[in-house]
């Protein structure tokens, strides 16, 4: 069954089809690059994040680099009703850039969806967290008897006294 593939608007040359591959219709040719006849699936690189993406040339010598679940929302979408709007994935699932999957979102609105399927980026859930759920319950219920200081809490977990001050006024992990 022949895939449904549909022009990317805005970047010249390259389509997007219902199964979230890329395709390009740029060629070498004498004298350069061209518009050829031919599409091309294109090979997505994967960010540190899990999101799909590629450099696409915009001029000469100038590339920008987009994620496949904003290239295939253009396709299928068309544009966002505002700069405002950002790429959806409804069901949380990073690599999953079929059309039916996504939609245009405020920031606001994409990060609600996120806290409901739980792929948000925030306290121990974010990939860069300096302990997980287990040591913040640690943490908080050694803050609570109120018999050691930050400093001798921190070196319990090899953490700084700051970040556990942190923690206990609620600047960070807040509401975990």
């Amino acid at each position: 069954m022949e895939h449904i593939k549909k022009e990317i608007p805005g970047i010249r040359g390259y389509y997007a089809d219902d199964h979230g591959n890329i395709y390009s219709r740029w060629g070498r040719g004498a004298g350069g690059y061209k518009l050829v006849e031919r599409l091309h699936l294109m090979s997505p690189l994967k960010s540190n994040k899990g999101y799909y993406f590629l450099s696409i040339k915009i001029g000469n010598g100038i590339y920008k680099r987009y994620g496949i679940h904003r290239l295939v929302c253009l396709a299928f979408k068309g544009l966002p009703p505002s700069s405002n709007y950002e790429t959806s994935h409804l069901d949380g699932t990073r690599n999953n850039n079929v059309p039916d999957n996504l939609i245009w979102e405020t920031h606001s609105e994409n990060t609600k969806r996120k806290f409901l399927h739980g792929t948000h980026d925030r306290g121990y859930f974010n990939s860069r967290a300096k302990i997980n759920k287990e040591t913040l319950v640690k943490i908080k219920e050694l803050l609570k008897t109120k018999k050691y200081t930050h400093k001798q809490i921190g070196e319990m977990f090899n953490l700084n006294r700051v970040f556990i001050t942190k923690i206990n006024s609620g600047y960070r992990y807040k509401g975990l």
